[in-house]
């Protein structure tokens, strides 16, 4: 007996490929904006951990105030400003000036102005991330995830759509049943 292939709907390829794409792009909206900090926390763990004591210095005080701003940035974009899709290049380049600024101050401050810039970059990688996904991926993803729903294309469509024919079958009994009891 020869082994039967099974269909594969190119349709749900799509879509599958789309909804990771766009997963894979929400995840990276979060994630970019903190490699940065980490790489530059990783660069002086000797001088902020090991050799100041009990308290933290104020570079790695500003790093975590620019990481809690541009996660906020990320997390409520589509409510600050009002302007959904701008929101995250503004605070992008709040962060770039603040960088740059404290880079012209003092040599102490050059560190502080560098986790700045490359915080800021990354929260502008991240804004990119999140206008594509919200741009571009989205709405394949809902045109492919339609197609699929519709034309019952997996085996979830299948059985939400099997549930709803039961359910309309059940009424439409009940309806007969309720008919016969009337006319008796």
């Amino acid at each position: 007996m020869a082994k039967e292939k099974k269909f594969k709907s190119k349709t749900v390829a799509k879509y599958r490929k789309w909804d990771i794409g766009s997963k894979a792009l929400s995840v990276g909206t979060v994630i970019t904006p903190l490699l940065p900090a980490t790489i530059i926390t990783g660069i002086n763990w000797d001088e902020w951990f090991n050799k100041c004591g009990t308290s933290l210095p104020l570079g790695f005080a500003s790093l975590m105030i620019t990481i809690i701003v541009a996660m906020l940035g990320i997390l409520k974009s589509d409510t600050v400003l009002k302007k959904k899709d701008v929101a995250l290049v503004y605070i992008a380049f709040i962060l770039l000036l603040l960088g740059v600024t404290n880079l012209f101050l003092a040599s102490l401050f050059t560190t502080l102005g560098y986790m700045f810039v490359f915080t800021g970059l990354g929260v502008l990688a991240s804004a990119g991330e999140y206008l594509t996904n919200k741009m571009v991926l989205q709405p394949k993803r809902a045109f492919y995830k339609d197609l699929v729903e519709k034309n019952e294309l997996d085996n979830k469509s299948k059985r939400r759509a099997e549930r709803i024919r039961r359910a309309e079958e059940e009424k439409r009994l009940a309806e007969e049943e309720r008919e016969k009891v009337d006319l008796l």
